[in-house]
């Protein structure tokens, strides 16, 4: 193997491994703002419901006067 080759070899096994971490890094990060998120939603639904609108169900209409005989 070519002094090269190994080079590459090496910068590659270092290049994955830092891919890994940023990897990583990005679903921290993503579950923090899910959980950011699902905090916010009681005080802030329709923002909330802008960004993540699986996080907020749709609020139906509340029942009426009619509705309850």
């Amino acid at each position: 193997m070519s002094i090269l080759e190994t080079a590459l070899r090496e910068r590659n096994k270092m290049l994955e491994q830092q891919a890994d971490q940023y990897a990583g890094a990005v679903d921290s990060l993503s579950n923090r703002l899910a959980e950011a998120l699902r905090r916010l939603a009681p005080h802030d639904p329709d923002y909330v419901r802008g960004e993540a609108p699986d996080l907020v169900p749709v609020a139906s209409d509340p029942p009426t006067s009619d509705d309850a005989s």
